[in-house]
């Protein structure tokens, strides 16, 4: 199934009270509408993970593993997740585009968010009272990495390189 089709899958009767877990296949997934979490889902919690990388343990691999996604042409909002949404774990992928975090609490591991140019605000942006976790993250060549405006965030380990921004700070 596409990752539109899994990603909408949180909202089905099936997952209702479910852990569910979405697995992306390596490549550069473009073209995506904004993946939205809101307070609809009925799954307990998501996670959307790169390729086959294991919870507990470690994967190894030869080759190009790179999973990207990237938002339809013209849009910039990739990710966005409000009040109400379950809990929500982003691991090993490269993210071009805004991920905006509304209310809601989301974790980030592994991730690097790059080459996103954004409207408004950061390529992470962290509004209301969203919570964000990033640990092992890299924040690199963006329109303004990171806004923080009325939420709280944690770093640990991450690198912020090469980000812009046209007003205040370019990495937070």
């Amino acid at each position: 199934a596409s990752l539109v089709a899994q990603f909408e899958a949180v909202y089905a009767p099936e997952s209702a009270g479910l852990l569910v877990e979405i697995v992306v296949t390596p490549g550069d997934h473009s073209d995506l509408p904004t993946l939205e979490l809101n307070a609809s889902v009925v799954a307990s919690g998501v996670t959307i993970v790169g390729g086959s990388v294991p919870s507990h343990g470690r994967r190894l691999s030869s080759g190009d593993a790179t999973i990207t996604l990237r938002p339809k042409a013209g849009h910039h909002e990739l990710i966005r997740t409000l009040p109400g949404a379950p809990s929500f774990r982003v691991r090993g992928l490269r993210l071009s585009g805004q991920v905006s975090v509304n209310g809601s609490h989301v974790n980030f591991e592994e991730c690097t968010f790059e080459d996103s140019q954004t409207s408004e605000g950061g390529t992470l942006a962290i509004v209301g009272a969203g919570v964000v976790e990033a640990n092992a993250c890299n924040f690199s060549r963006n329109q303004g990495a990171v806004l923080v405006d009325g939420g709280e965030a944690a770093f640990a380990t991450c690198r912020f390189e090469e980000n812009i921004a046209t007003e205040g700070g370019s990495a937070l």
